[in-house]
């Protein structure tokens, strides 16, 4: 039997696993973009086109969480209603009925469930303990084909403990390849990032983040658990930033990332695929790539979007803060309903690292703090001024 595991990358964090004859979708976004509207929308980037006709047929989908950039229902749509959906234990009930909804059947499997298309062997283990709170539902697949080398996929959370004991217990093959997702998104300087404190005299921290500290904290700090690691590829960061001109995220070149890293370290081959790579892992030999011809990359777009951000390095300007949505109609109305919410939103933020802050800082611009310490601005309001809460 051939125990090659095959990953085809498919843009952001989106993979096509292969082996015995056997296929599994993780997590697709096979369109042009994402988002809940078209005016946030996000691009994948590098820009390509799926011909989802000339796609191997599958067996299985594997949704890790319900992000919008892991979670797509458009991309669902596209797909066969007999290939079974697989999840953790811990999606939320509107996510499964609104894929069972499209005539999917979705399965939760715990850590100790196998799954097994053939030779192909997956498990989905759960997130590391010290994962934040709003991610704490991703499961982490570990596939594998026969007794073949073991991937292990490290979505959007930290480290699976649970997985981590069971290597070192013996449970479990140390795995020979870890994917691992640089979600950094670090805007340029001066710009609004995912992250960015809007609140005046406050500091851009993900502006200030160099890209030898993201390879330090995937490549080091999160894989230190996992001894004997030959190969490590790296995902994420795969999409435009919403409205603003910049093009791509700094240190969302994987191929450059991966180069840097080889040069800096010879621990383990790291790799930084593009859209339509295949990475194929044989059982005695090191890993290869090719390129699958149902994924081409959109050269003229991704020249153009480089281009928009060499030339806002060069030059940069303000960014300013756009709305996302057109004008309420009923102002007063959305505004009590915001405030009726409020009491709700500062319970989820209080064990956030922003919350956790705002609750130790007792002085801020003009004085001593009260109980009321998050701020919230709604841009726009009514007369197109500001509404402060």
């Amino acid at each position: 039997m051939d125990s090659s595991l095959a990953l085809t990358f498919l843009g952001h964090q989106t993979w096509l696993v292969e082996g015995d004859g056997h296929r599994i979708l993780i997590d697709p976004v096979l369109g042009l973009g994402f988002g809940l509207s078209p005016a946030p929308e996000f691009r994948i980037w590098p820009p390509r086109t799926i011909d989802t006709e000339r796609m191997p047929a599958l067996d299985a989908v594997v949704l890790t969480h319900e992000h919008l950039d892991h979670f797509h229902l458009p991309t669902l749509a596209r797909l066969a209603r007999n290939i079974p959906v697989l999840t953790g234990t811990l999606l939320p009930a509107a996510v499964s009925d609104a894929i069972e909804t499209l005539g999917f059947t979705v399965h939760r499997l715990d850590h100790t469930r196998v799954i097994r298309y053939g030779e192909l062997h997956l498990q989905l283990f759960p997130a590391g303990a010290r994962t934040l709170f709003w991610e704490d539902r991703v499961v982490q697949p570990v596939v594998r084909v026969g007794d073949g080398p073991a991937v292990f996929i490290g979505v959007d959370a930290d480290l699976s403990d649970v997985y981590v004991q069971q290597v070192r217990d013996g449970l479990q093959p140390p795995p020979r390849a870890a994917v691992v997702s640089n979600n950094s998104q670090i805007a340029p300087p001066g710009t609004p990032g995912s992250d960015t404190n809007l609140l005046p005299g406050a500091g851009d921290v993900r502006g200030r983040k160099s890209g030898l500290r993201v390879l330090n904290e995937l490549l080091l700090d999160y894989l230190e658990p996992l001894d004997g690691l030959e190969e490590v590829i790296l995902c994420g960061n795969g999409f435009l930033p919403a409205n603003t001109p910049h093009g791509p995220y700094l240190y969302a070149d994987h191929p450059a990332m991966a180069a840097a890293a080889n040069t800096l370290q010879q621990l383990f081959t790291v790799h930084g695929p593009r859209p339509g790579d295949r990475l194929t892992l044989p059982a005695d030999r090191p890993l290869v790539a090719d390129q699958v011809d149902w994924v081409s990359i959109d050269a003229a777009s991704e020249a153009t979007q480089l281009a928009a951000h060499t030339a806002f390095l060069t030059s940069p300007v303000p960014v300013p803060v756009v709305p996302i949505a057109p004008p309420l109609g009923d102002t007063a109305g959305a505004l009590a309903e915001v405030e009726e919410e409020l009491p709700r939103l500062g319970r989820a933020l209080i064990p956030t690292a922003a919350g956790q802050l705002a609750a130790s800082i007792h002085d801020y611009l003009d004085g001593p703090l009260g109980p009321l310490r998050i701020y919230l601005a709604l841009l726009a309001g009514p007369g197109g001024g500001e509404d402060r809460h």
